[in-house]
């Protein structure tokens, strides 16, 4: 059972530094590396489906404990927390992540000596072990981007602009309001694909530093447009 962890740990390295080689230093990419070494995975349950002159078919439960630091993020940025969860293909339970019917096959090494391990259902188990060890080791950054404090700032910032566009707007001689309507709608379609729509800026649900996102974006765009509508003013 720990050739199958250290298995499940060796092909989970080199997609951590796929995923975060190009985004991250190499000081923090070690932080990833020695979080996830850390993280606590055991095999269990383990059942011989079939057995051949060269290799044994296996059926393995595969448990990782939770890392505290990910604890605290669930405690305070559920919607990072909620969203690892949704990614995980697992079972939670006891501070824990359970995966059931993981099959692998067994056989001896070339070299007579060592077990060669191959997973055949491993990929959610290892994708999980990647976005612990990167929500854990970020964590201090996750929940400062997080801070609840920032919503209501970003939010009066783009209400401040928004007013401004509906006076600008408003002055505008109706005939000419008229046949600026298409592209008007047209405009707040592209802002809300772009930033992602008010309701989700609004919502508890979504992730501070989504709402946060979304405010910003919405802002700049508005601030593009009043730009647009009073460029022949000047």
């Amino acid at each position: 059972m720990s050739a199958l962890v250290q298995t499940l740990r060796d092909d989970a390295s080199p997609m951590l530094k796929s995923r975060y080689a190009k985004t991250t230093s190499t000081e923090q990419l070690s932080q990833f590396q020695a979080t996830l070494d850390a993280i606590n995975v055991q095999a269990s349950e383990v059942t011989t489906v079939d057995k051949t002159d060269a290799s044994l078919n296996c059926i393995a439960t595969i448990t990782m404990t939770i890392p505290v630091e990910l604890k605290d993020v669930a405690d305070k940025v559920p919607a990072v927390y909620n969203e690892f969860l949704n990614h995980s293909d697992a079972t939670s339970r006891n501070n824990s992540l359970i995966w059931k019917d993981r099959t692998y096959s067994l056989r001896l090494a070339d070299n007579g000596t060592d077990i060669s391990v191959r997973g055949r259902n491993f990929y959610s188990p290892m994708l999980t072990l990647v976005n612990a060890a990167s929500i854990a080791t970020r964590k201090d950054e996750i929940l400062k981007e997080n801070d609840p404090s920032m919503v209501p700032a970003a939010k009066e910032l783009y209400m401040a602009e928004d007013k401004e566009l509906n006076r600008i707007w408003g002055a505008i001689p109706k005939s000419f309001r008229s046949s600026m309507m298409d592209s008007q709608r047209q405009w707040v379609i592209t802002k809300a694909n772009t930033c992602g729509s008010l309701s989700r800026a609004n919502s508890p649900d979504e992730a501070v530093k989504d709402r946060v996102e979304i405010f910003k974006c919405q802002t700049d765009f508005t601030k593009e447009r009043i730009q647009f509508l009073t460029a022949g003013q000047k």
